[in-house]
């Protein structure tokens, strides 16, 4: 662990937890205590207010290099009091066995992480995303190519294929690159993310950092308006899903219906099965951060082509636990997580894609049904 600033006053858990929404903020890491309800400025956006009034040491530590450390000393308060964490004495024998276990099993994945650091399981293969690049502009040429060799209506939209496909491939480049999985240098990783994301694919890198950082933090966990949290955006697609009955028959009667439908279908599928179906928590629910990122996640089989498809997003626990490892190397730290959570006790789900699919859409199934009973005027 690196040394942080030098000691100040000493500071209750209590006082911390009263800090806890978004225009009032403070956080703990490694024992120190921050206020950053002022930071506006902070390089992955807004995403440390995800964890206002909580302990945030394993969160920053996956997510940023050492030197990260140099930013938070103009925040420093001062040292949390850890005698005064609160002990629940209502809880039974079988409960605090089940926390001393949840316990040992966050100190047994700071030790793996460790040890996968000292692997050097870290290291990009520049080998490999020199082809990564090269081999998905490769794609963009091929659709240019068809376009540009043939002048058939068939020959069109088999280009327009190709270019989704180009794509969705940068999508994940971006992801990678906007993740500093490839590059030590945070300044190059930016510019090749802007590069890849603003002019490839055309869509707001600080936009999508801001809620991407979000959903690592606080995946599947339900924000509250009223105490001003935030939680997962990702989740929060009410505003989109709140359709009445009458204009989605519409919708569904429309010859553009297939169309609309089909457009997102290479990203979608990738992404919905990632969480979709899993574990949601309100906040008072919330597990430490580990269990919160395995429980709230959905492995897909992997193989050369879904490999290559989802981008490695595939192994998609691996990748929550360690956003900032390279994806090639994801698949060697499949087995220790896979070994480590069947160890003590926490579910790992992995599953093939078609049946990822078929679990999110009988998830989403019974959502609708629970909603149309609530509100039965839709």
């Amino acid at each position: 662990m690196v040394d942080g600033p030098k000691t100040k006053r000493k500071i209750s858990w209590q006082e911390v937890q009263q800090h806890s929404s978004y225009d009032n903020a403070w956080i703990v890491i490694h024992h120190k205590v921050y206020d950053i309800s002022k930071w506006d400025s902070h390089p992955g956006g807004m995403v440390m207010l995800s964890q206002a009034g909580e302990d945030a040491t394993d969160i920053f530590t996956v997510c940023h290099p050492t030197s990260s450390w140099k930013l938070l000393e103009q925040f420093y308060i001062g040292d949390v009091d850890e005698s005064t964490a609160t002990v629940n004495e209502s809880l039974t024998e079988e409960q605090k066995a089940k926390k001393a276990k949840a316990d040992e099993f966050i100190s047994a994945y700071r030790r793996l992480r460790i040890k996968i650091k000292g692997m050097g399981l870290y290291d990009a293969s520049m080998v490999f995303y020199a082809w990564k690049i090269l081999s998905t502009f490769g794609i963009w040429m091929a659709s240019v190519a068809i376009c540009w060799h043939f002048d058939s209506w068939p020959m069109y939209m088999l280009a327009a294929c190709v270019m989704g496909l180009f794509w969705q491939q940068s999508g994940w480049l971006a992801h990678d690159v906007l993740h500093h999985q490839v590059w030590d240098n945070h300044m190059i990783g930016n510019v090749m993310g802007v590069i890849i994301g603003d002019v490839w694919m055309g869509f707001s890198v600080q936009w999508w950092k801001n809620k991407h950082n979000f959903h690592h933090a606080v995946p599947n966990l339900i924000g509250d308006e009223k105490t001003k949290y935030l939680g997962d955006p990702d989740i929060d697609t009410m505003p989109l899903l709140a359709w009445s009955k009458h204009m989605a028959s519409k919708a569904y009667e429309s010859s553009w219906g297939p169309f609309f439908m089909s457009c997102g279908a290479f990203l979608a599928a990738v992404f919905s099965v990632g969480h979709n179906g899993m574990s949601v928590y309100e906040r008072e629910e919330k597990p430490d951060f580990w269990q919160l990122q395995v429980t709230t996640t959905r492995n897909i089989t992997p193989g050369f082509f879904m490999d290559w498809f989802c981008g490695g997003l595939n192994y998609q626990i691996e990748h929550h636990l360690f956003p900032m490892m390279p994806r090639h190397n994801l698949q060697k730290v499949n087995p220790l997580v896979k070994s480590l959570c069947k160890e003590y006790g926490v579910r790992f789900h992995e599953t093939g894609f078609y049946r990822g699919l078929v679990e999110v859409v009988d998830e989403l199934a019974d959502i609708s049904k629970e909603f149309l009973l609530e509100f039965p005027a839709m």
